[in-house]
């Protein structure tokens, strides 16, 4: 329609022969970094921005913006109902598939359970996000909320009025607002 010229570049696999791997900018939850950049360090023949995320100056920029998973850890929950697709190389070949998935997630500590809304993601009113060790060293978070700090499967210590909690490397937060 514009009358410029579109340049499309095809590369045929054979998923019996090579691996099909999933990374994010900066091997961490949050993050851009150019597609060059991420395939020079994974020693990648070929590389494609291949996910939709958060664009923007803040710190919060290259939130994925629907469900990841990364060699076995969740790094962001679905939304919207937006389909995903799904990898796993096994010794033989590379399996490829297009899904729908719905994550519900709560915390509960004692006889209380809390609603998990999110995974590593900017916390908003009336949210509780969990961070992972993947998202990065700490919450991010802003003063006005609770959190919950639990290393190895024990609660660690329970924060009120706190945010830019230290995320344990074998445990996780959860933050509260509202």
């Amino acid at each position: 329609i514009s009358g410029k010229s579109v340049n499309i570049n095809l590369l045929r696999l054979d998923l019996r022969k090579v691996r099909l791997d999933v990374v994010h900018a900066m091997d961490a939850a949050i993050g851009t970094e150019k597609t060059s950049s991420i395939a020079t360090r994974h020693g990648a023949f070929a590389a494609i921005n291949a996910g939709f995320f958060r664009l923007d100056k803040s710190v919060w920029a290259g939130e994925a913006a629907g469900i990841l998973k990364i060699n076995g850890s969740l790094l962001s929950e679905s939304e919207k109902n937006r389909s995903a697709i799904f990898i796993s190389n096994t010794k033989l070949r590379t399996n490829v598939s297009f899904e729908r998935i719905t994550i519900v997630s709560s915390l509960k500590i004692g006889e209380k359970e809390t609603p998990i809304s999110g995974i590593n993601r900017e916390r908003k009113l009336n949210d509780s996000i969990l961070y992972t060790p993947e998202f990065g060293r700490t919450t991010l978070t802003a003063l006005d909320g609770m959190e919950v700090v639990v290393k190895k499967g024990v609660v660690q210590a329970f924060k009120n009025n706190a945010g830019n909690s230290t995320i344990p490397r074998n445990g996780y937060v959860v933050s509260v607002s509202g």
